[in-house]
């Protein structure tokens, strides 16, 4: 599953931050630097780093800070649920 976590910053920029999740862990696998210019509806990409084309990056691997990891554990918690057996059992 990916999630994405998204940043608004100062002058029409967002930093978006994607995570995939392996087995029971959340894994940071990309960022992108975007930015929408005045006038325009479509945003583009300032910079980046994704580690499944690490060759192709703009930038190396940023540190995570607490905040974007924790920003990153609200969103799968979202996708959690808690049920008994009989209710896992019967959506399946």
């Amino acid at each position: 599953m990916r999630i994405e976590v998204k940043i608004p910053k100062e002058d029409n920029t967002i930093d978006i931050y994607i995570f995939t999740t392996f087995e029971s862990n959340v894994v940071f696998t990309g960022l992108n630097k975007q930015f929408k210019p005045e006038g325009m509806k479509v945003w583009k990409i300032k910079s980046m780093w994704d580690k499944y084309n690490q060759r192709d990056s703009i930038i190396p691997e940023p540190e995570l800070t607490d905040e974007i990891r924790k920003l990153a554990l609200d969103e799968i918690i979202k996708t959690i649920k808690i049920q008994t057996w009989k209710e896992f059992k019967s959506i399946k």
